[in-house]
């Protein structure tokens, strides 16, 4: 990726903790360079770090969310997780749909006084007007690219059916369908 290659020119190492233990690490020096989520990427730039790149251009399909649960649990509480699922596609689709999105609170909660809602603000409808642009199947659907080939992956990969279940999303569309 950028003419760098692994592992001649870095080394990787495993932080467990997410964002917020990535950019301790990098402030610290344990680190050179790291991925940082919204908000605390702003909060790396106005500690004067740079940005190099973003994971989604080298890793276009990294998985950055994830809903989990046991099969056991989700199937003795079908009722709930239809409804949850039906929550996350309202919800999904509000922020496809809404062009003014209203301010946050996200830069309290990040202790920094420089991260203006504004700013994560601007940031989350960018995201959410590409998301409007690429969104064909206004079901919301999961879609499954080619990981293999759009990540860069050798060797076969398992199907994704094996570790989601779309049944509960499928319930819930056609319960909003019914509506």
């Amino acid at each position: 990726m950028k003419g760098l290659e692994y592992p001649r020119d870095y080394k990787l190492l495993i932080i467990a903790g997410g964002s917020a233990t990535n950019l301790a690490a990098l402030q610290s020096g344990q680190i050179s360079a790291t991925t940082v989520a919204v908000p605390l990427n702003y909060a790396a730039e106005e500690a004067g770090f740079n940005v190099i790149g973003k994971l989604s251009d080298g890793v276009p399909y990294f998985q950055t969310n994830v809903i989990a649960t046991r099969r056991s649990w989700a199937e003795k509480n079908r009722p709930v997780m239809v409804r949850f699922m039906r929550a996350m596609v309202e919800s999904l689709r509000w922020l496809h749909e809404t062009e003014k999105l209203p301010s946050t609170s996200w830069p309290k909660r990040c202790n920094s006084s420089q991260l203006t809602p504004a700013r994560v603000g601007s940031f989350i409808r960018r995201i959410a007007s590409a998301a409007r642009r690429r969104s064909h199947d206004r079901r919301t659907q999961i879609q499954y690219p080619d990981l293999r080939r759009a990540n860069r992956c050798q060797g076969t990969l398992p199907e994704p059916g094996k570790y989601v279940d779309q049944s509960y999303l499928s319930e819930a569309l056609k319960q909003m369908d019914k509506r």
